[in-house]
């Protein structure tokens, strides 16, 4: 699902930068891979944790204040 979106984009508009946002795949490399093959521009992944490890974890500067 992801790769095939990366190529839709970028065969409808080819000058549009792809950024995509991806989970874990529940360490399925293969996954990875098939994201990877499809070249995003930009690739990220959103680590989270409990709140209790955040400051382990997080930077500061990055912790909402209540």
């Amino acid at each position: 699902h992801w790769a095939e979106t990366i190529h839709t984009v970028h065969r409808m508009n080819p000058t549009c930068r792809v950024e995509v946002l991806i989970p874990d795949f529940q360490g399925n490399e293969a996954a990875l891979n098939m994201v990877l093959a499809a070249r995003p521009e930009v690739l990220n992944h959103n680590t989270e944790t409990i709140a209790r490890l955040t400051a382990a974890c997080v930077p500061t500067r990055f912790i909402s204040k209540p």
